[in-house]
């Protein structure tokens, strides 16, 4: 029976021989092991680090393409900003971007005009005529489209040979062209050779495509954005040149093809770094990656290690630590048969070991200031304790000096009492981490953009003791959106000027108008005349009338776009609504034998809440619009409610229909005849007349009420347009019993002429009389104060066989000179925009003299909005009438007036 060892024997067992060699066998196990592991690390950290480098490259070239595309959108800013973008604007929006300096790469920005085959000889001859004598289309050929190159800037070297070439007649480039415009997104061209190309270092080249559209035409559709196209502004990119500017020199230690498509073949290939290497098929490291362009265009990038990328990256670390591990299994095997010398041993070995893990960390921290994003951290009080190299060239600082330096001495005076809160509650525990944008002060006084990531660090007990994070620069963004603004304030100034054009002309055109309408329906009943004469005036008479209709169209379109429309809620009776809706009509349908009723069918309530205005003014182009294309049958009028809709929260929903016989709508032209100056026909225009605006305006009208309308029609059978309104609140109800009375004038009491043809409607009584008006038995005497000669001319003429005596006066002072002289005049015609004195104040000068109290004023303008007659009535006027007004509707109202001031009712508004 064995006994178990003495304990003085176990020091010899411990260093004998078998021990020495089981010890061997195991430590010989772990190095292996040790040694695996660290080869897998390796590996792991070098297969990292290239992919690292492929998606730096992978997403600077997607950063790149996509601020190539917002320095596009700038360009299609300038158009939709301006009127009209000449060669000079377009010169100096792109001498601006400075492209060498912030966009390297980019060969050039253009733009390319879309034009039919009928317009090709006037785009030549206007070019030519700025100077460019050789200019022409090329290719030579007839063709459908083009797509001619007029602007390309830089106009210098290569681009000269891109000016005036049809880029549609490629198909290449006429596949992104025609998606862009489709879509009305940018898109990126296929492979092609740009037209710059010459006979030595040819590269391949792709196009970046943007559409503009014409200002105001809809784009909602496919359909709609081929019609409203105007032009695409484009880049051309060299794509040697284009890598280059976006990678530098390319992806250190690698080689990079650059594929169209998405599949790797020759004849799709667009850029490599190696065109005279040949790359090796047993490449260590190699990777594919999609990246997706603008437009949905797939390029494929093919990255592979070179060999002095794959030497780099061959670390020592897994051999010495195999060695190390084998030599300290032979020290352990030595040191079971010998203890002497292992302990100086096993420290030069240590000391090895931290040589090779202080290499490792060196590497480390080259790879970390390699990152063009700033990585930091600082302590508890807000000091920077470490930077990396990117933080150079963002601040201007060197990172010796910041070090120990507080954050906040390099933030931006307005952000810094939000960055210091913001880090104190961090550092309170009360934020864990922090997204945010702040300003920064540049070493040489600039400002700069950046995106702070921060996140607290804390130490064992979870204190915070200070922070990291990533500052990402984004000054490039901020500039390019501040630029994105200032276009959106061109453009918004550009609309004021226009509203104030539109303004300005409408004064100015219709007085002349007022002139001419006037004086040729006197003319008109001059009994002197011969037939031919009488023709003719009727044609002045007539072609007055359409250029009122067209102002008043504009106009009204004008303010709606601006935003200037308001709604004025009323209560409207709907069987008096339908009757004085029909009348001004009546006199047409008879003239041409049509019948025109109107019927209220079911449970309506008696009185609707809408404004009644603009209600009328829609309604009122459908009657126009039914009876002027119906020549046999009849228009009716038809007023329902719809199924369902009652009085309560919901409200009252109705329909008001106008329905024809005439010769109907095309089923593919319904959407076409709401768009501004368009007819089915080109035709119609010429055989109905008419701006082509009515139905714009109604859709919009109809847009601002909350209502939609609704268009049934059968070509030859006639046509069924449907306005479903619903009720408006009454609590904004503003009680206008008088809403209804029309104004006595051409105009409607929205301001918009109704399209009827005066020609055919017969003659109004004549109002003259046998012998002038007199006012208690003493004849009339009227001072009419316009700086329009004709208009005082016309209206003076128009007055002669109704007064006793008409006085003129060109403006505000020297009427009240006329009224000192002649005490015996009663009325007065009054204009308001008038040079020295205008209309308003000449009108509270005389209400508050007592000795003018007998006086009727009746204004007669061309500032024809509901606004403008506010002001009026509110200044001493009696009555208010929109220039042009007919002389009937003048007299009308100067009667009334005098009569109202004559039984002293100066309060009670003047009525026809």
């Amino acid at each position: 029976m064995s006994r178990p060892p003495h304990p003085a024997q176990l020091p010899e067992i411990l260093y004998g021989r078998v021990m020495g060699w089981v010890i061997l066998v195991i430590s010989v196990i772990i190095t292996v092991l040790a040694w695996h592991t660290a080869d897998v690390y390796q590996e792991k950290r070098a297969q990292e680090r290239f992919d690292f480098r492929v998606e730096e490259a992978k997403w600077s070239i997607l950063k790149r393409m996509r601020e190539y595309e917002q320095v596009l959108r700038g360009g299609v800013g300038l158009f939709n900003a301006s009127d009209e973008v000449t060669r000079k604007d377009w010169h100096r929006y792109v001498t601006t971007l400075k492209l060498d300096t912030y966009w390297p790469g980019i060969q050039g920005i253009g733009f390319s005009y879309q034009f039919a085959s009928e317009n090709k000889q006037a785009l030549i001859d206007a070019i030519r005529a700025q100077g460019f004598e050789q200019f022409d289309v090329h290719p030579r050929g007839e063709r459908e489209q083009y797509g001619s190159i007029i602007f390309l800037e830089p106009f210098v070297g290569r681009n000269l040979r891109a000016f005036g070439y049809d880029m549609w007649s490629e198909p290449v480039r006429r596949a992104a062209m025609q998606q862009a415009r489709d879509t009305g997104e940018a898109a990126l061209s296929g492979k092609v050779t740009l037209v710059q190309e010459t006979d030595r270092d040819v590269q391949a080249g792709v196009l970046l495509y943007l559409p503009v559209y014409r200002e105001g035409m809809e784009t909602g559709s496919v359909e709609e954005r081929h019609r409203a196209l105007l032009g695409f502004v484009y880049s051309p990119f060299r794509m040697r040149d284009l890598m280059e500017g976006i990678l530098g020199l390319g992806v250190p230690d690698l080689d990079f093809d650059l594929y169209d498509g998405g599949v790797v073949a020759p004849e799709q290939q667009l850029h490599t770094t190696h065109p005279d290497r040949v790359v090796k098929p047993d490449s260590r490291y190699v990777r594919e990656s999609r990246l997706e362009l603008p437009g949905g265009r797939i390029w494929l990038a093919r990255f592979t290690s070179r060999p002095e990328f794959e030497v780099e990256l061959e670390s020592r670390q897994p051999l010495i630590i195999a060695l190390l591990g084998m030599l300290v299994d032979l020290l352990l095997f030595v040191n079971v048969l010998a203890l002497s010398g292992q302990k100086e041993r096993v420290q030069r070995k240590a000391g090895e070991i931290a040589s090779a893990l202080n290499q490792a960390e060196r590497r480390y921290r080259q790879m970390v200031e390699n990152v063009k994003d700033i990585i930091f951290q600082t302590d508890a009080e807000g000091r920077w304790s470490f930077l990396n190299a990117a933080w150079v060239e963002v601040s201007g600082f060197s990172v010796q000096e910041s070090l120990g330096q507080s954050f906040l001495q390099y933030v931006h005076p307005d952000d810094k009492a939000r960055a210091h809160d913001q880090f104190a509650k961090m550092m309170r525990g009360e934020l864990h981490y922090l997204q945010d944008e702040y300003r920064g002060v540049h070493r040489q006084g600039e400002m700069v953009w950046v995106d702070v990531y921060l996140s607290v660090l804390t130490d064992e007990r979870g204190v915070p003791i200070g922070s990291s994070g990533v500052l990402r620069d984004v000054t490039m963004r901020k500039q390019v959106e501040m630029v994105m603004l200032r276009a959106r304030d061109a453009a918004e100034s550009a609309n004021r000027a226009k509203s104030e054009f539109l303004a300005n002309m409408s004064h100015e055109l219709r007085s002349p108008l007022n002139s001419l309408l006037i004086l040729s329906k006197l003319l008109s009943r001059d009994g002197n005349l011969t037939p031919e004469q009488l023709e003719s005036v009727r044609v002045i008479h007539e072609s007055g009338r359409d250029l009122l209709n067209m102002i008043n169209d504009i106009l009204d379109l004008s303010k709606i776009e601006a935003g200037r429309m308001e709604l004025v809620p009323e209560e409207i009776y709907l069987d008096r609504f339908a009757r004085e809706l029909l009348d001004p009509f009546r006199a047409f349908a008879t003239s041409k034998g049509l019948g025109l009723t109107h019927e209220l069918i079911g449970d309506l309530p008696e009185i609707f809440v809408a404004d009644g205005g603009k209600l009328k003014q829609i309604l009122s182009n459908f009657l126009s619009n039914a009876l002027k294309f119906t020549e046999s049958g009849g228009v009716l009028l038809r007023i329902r409610r719809v199924a369902g809709s009652a009085n309560g929260e919901k409200g009252v929903v109705l329909l008001f229909q106008v329905e024809d016989s005439g010769i109907g709508i095309p089923g593919d032209k319904l959407e076409m005849i709401f768009e501004s100056f368009r007819q089915v026909d080109g035709a119609m225009s010429r055989k109905y007349g008419g701006t082509g605006l009515g139905l714009s305006i109604a859709r919009k009208l109809a847009e601002l009420l909350d209502a939609r309308i609704e268009v049934h029609s059968r070509e030859g059978q006639g046509s069924l347009f449907t306005l479903v309104l619903k009720e408006m609140e009454r609590s904004v109800l503003a009680l206008n019993p008088d809403s209804w009375e029309e104004s006595a004038g051409l105009l409607s009491p929205s301001g918009v002429g109704v399209e009827v043809d005066e020609a055919l409607i017969p003659e109004p009584e004549d109002l003259s009389q046998p012998e002038p008006l007199r006012i208690h038995g003493h004849p009339v005497t009227v001072l009419v104060v316009d700086d329009d000669m004709r208009m005082a001319f016309s209206i003076a003429s128009g007055l002669q066989k109704r007064v006793e005596h008409v006085l003129l006066a060109a403006n505000g002072v020297r009427a009240l000179r006329e009224l000192e002289k002649h005490p015996e005049v009663h009325a007065m015609v009054l204009d308001i925009r008038m040079p020295e004195m205008d209309g308003l104040e000449t009108m509270r000068l005389l209400r508050a003299d007592p000795r003018q109290a007998h006086l009727a004023i009746l204004v007669l303008t061309a500032q024809a909005t509901l606004e403008d007659e506010a002001r009026c009535l509110e200044a001493g006027a009696d009555a208010y009438l929109a220039k042009p007004a007919s002389m009937e509707a003048i007299w009308r109202k100067l009667e009334a007036c005098l009569k109202n001031r004559a039984e002293d009712r100066s309060g009670v508004p003047c009525r026809d």
